[in-house]
């Protein structure tokens, strides 16, 4: 870790993608109130008004926010080079990234598709081959995927995003075991619904009548989920890997 004010040796880096809004928000914010130092991406601008209330939460200034399509390799390779100078090399991954569009299978073009896949599950190629090298190097490290509970379980109008998410959790087994010896551990956190933007936008699910199928009665909120999040990425954790937890009220079990 990069030197800096007394106490800053034993802060750890975290990356987050898909951190402008959501699940990445609030695990950004969750990591911050820990005092860690932050990398937050997305493909849309984070904005300096919440740089700075991240900063404010964490105590120190070592946060920068870049804006960068996961999807795309060398500008990930790039990105996460600029932001270990910056801030320090990467000691925790989160890979939250995701887009996921209703449509028909039947109707579904080749684009749409890619999109889904490079967004979802490429991206995830994209960081961990930037960043695992250094870990081994450092004999630790903590990668967490999001997917997602329908990557389990599958849902009609959802083929591309459901075959994404059941891809993460793959990867992230297959990779888990790859480099469980280097001290590095890989797991997934696959939430049910929760109420983003992704969750209103499915109308059909959204409903008093998607609510009446959770066994304990509420929607999710990004909070939970950050703090699995949280959790998986801690020492408390370091005797999990390859392993799917699933905050899902119930819906999944």
């Amino acid at each position: 870790m990069p030197p800096g004010p007394e106490g800053a040796s034993t802060r750890r880096t975290v990356v987050v993608t898909g951190a402008a809004s959501g699940i990445g928000w609030a695990t950004a914010q969750a990591f911050a109130a820990m005092g860690e130092q932050l990398v937050v991406i997305d493909r849309v601008e984070v904005g300096d008004e919440r740089v700075e209330h991240l900063r404010r939460l964490a105590g120190h200034d070592r946060v920068a926010a870049y804006q960068v399509d996961v999807s795309r390799t060398d500008d990930v390779r790039a990105c996460l080079s600029l932001s270990a100078r910056e801030v320090g090399a990467t000691d925790v991954l989160v890979n939250n990234a995701g887009i996921g569009p209703m449509k028909t299978f039947v109707e579904m073009s080749e684009s749409e598709w890619d999109e889904v896949i490079d967004v979802n599950l490429k991206s995830m190629f994209n960081t961990c081959r930037a960043v695992v090298p250094t870990m081994v190097q450092a004999g630790l490290g903590r990668i967490v995927n999001v997917a997602s509970e329908l990557g389990m379980v599958g849902r009609a109008r959802m083929v591309h995003y459901c075959a994404a998410k059941g891809g993460v959790i793959a990867f992230t087994k297959a990779l888990a075991r790859e480099v469980a010896a280097a001290g590095i551990t890989v797991n997934v956190v696959a939430p049910g619904p929760v109420e983003t933007p992704l969750l209103v936008d499915l109308s059909d699910e959204y409903t008093p009548e998607g609510l009446r199928n959770i066994p304990l009665g509420r929607w999710g909120r990004p909070e939970d989920v950050a703090a699995t999040i949280r959790f998986v990425a801690s020492e408390e954790a370091s005797f999990y890997t390859g392993w799917v937890f699933s905050p899902n009220g119930g819906v999944v079990m």
